[in-house]
């Protein structure tokens, strides 16, 4: 431990505080602290000093612990020689008062209150407890929760055309995804079979709503692995439960999952909300009702209903699979 000495309010000299921030650093470093990017950060003038040729050179932001950074004046870039920078305390020191009219704001990466350190800890922890199947990076997960049976994987799992299956994943941290992936499993003898991938929001009450992120459309005609990239390129998602979602525009065949393999929803009391029967298990998903053909998802899940063009829980022995790829 560094032996501080108890100071008294006259003692203080910036040695100690450089101590101090020496001290400060030496922990972040063996945090591994994440960082993250900040743009436009409007700075304020400090103006309390009595002495007024002293007012509008001080700025400081409300963001503070920035490691690389960019002052700006009204939007134009001010040249580093105009100001003493402080980026640790997030502040800058003009050296001559600025017009008080003057926007000073500043990009900046900054130092966040998460450490790589402790969530690999967690990761590590959460893994090493848990009785479902582990997500390392660059794994491709999805809402399967029981490999102790062997049958859990299936495979030739014929899917309704012009549908949208829809299953839940729950993500124990904040999670970046890239790509999602389905496997076509032989070939379909449509001219061309379509298919987009995507994931929903949960909407609090186990039944997707919002559309976060999807792939572009493809060709699934042809049987192999259908592994593509979110259009947006990557998508940060919060601790939650969330929905992947598939569409088909034909009776495609894909890989899957035995229905007492993955994640189970709890039947609704209403029957006529559920899609299909299978005594092994509760329901698995959500499906829509017939789509046409379409080569994007839609921005909202179709509702949960009895009518057209409304969704039900889907209840199977086998359910074709979706993947998503975890950064």
């Amino acid at each position: 431990m560094t032996p501080f000495n108890r100071l008294r309010s006259e003692d203080i000299l910036s040695s100690h505080i450089n101590g101090l921030t020496s001290a400060v650093n030496n922990i972040e470093q063996t945090l591994g602290m994440r960082t993250a990017t900040i743009s436009g950060h409007a700075l304020s003038p400090v103006n309390d000093m009595s002495d007024i040729t002293l007012r509008n050179r001080i700025y400081e932001g409300t963001i503070r612990n920035w490691t690389t950074f960019t002052v700006r004046r009204n939007g134009a870039v001010v040249a580093p020689d105009e100001y003493a920078a402080h980026g640790g305390f997030g502040a800058v020191v003009f050296h001559v008062a600025q017009n008080p009219a003057a926007a000073i704001t500043v990009d900046a990466t900054r130092v966040t209150n998460r450490s790589t350190v402790i969530e690999e800890l967690s990761e590590d922890t959460e893994n090493s407890l848990s009785t479902t199947v582990l997500q390392p990076r660059n794994a491709w997960i999805s809402g399967l929760i029981n490999l102790t049976d062997p049958h859990s994987i299936a495979t030739n799992i014929t899917q309704a055309a012009q549908t949208i299956d829809a299953f839940p994943i729950y993500l124990k941290k904040d999670t970046i995804l890239d790509r999602m992936r389905s496997t076509t499993t032989a070939a379909v003898t449509q001219p061309t079979t379509t298919m987009v991938m995507g994931i929903y929001r949960d909407n609090g009450n186990a039944f997707p709503s919002t559309l976060l992120a999807q792939t572009a459309s493809f060709n699934a005609t042809s049987a192999g692995v259908n592994d593509y990239a979110l259009q947006a390129g990557t998508v940060t998602l919060s601790a939650g439960l969330y929905w992947l979602a598939r569409y088909q525009s034909a009776g495609v065949t894909l890989d899957g999952f035995r229905a007492i393999g993955i994640m189970q929803i709890f039947d609704p009391t209403t029957a006529a909300h559920i899609n299909g029967t299978t005594p092994m298990a509760f329901c698995q998903g959500v499906r829509s009702g017939t789509m046409g053909n379409i080569t994007t998802l839609p921005s909202t899940f179709p509702a949960l209903g009895t009518g057209a063009n409304t969704s039900s829980y889907l209840k199977r022995d086998f359910v074709g699979g979706v993947w998503v790829r975890k950064i």
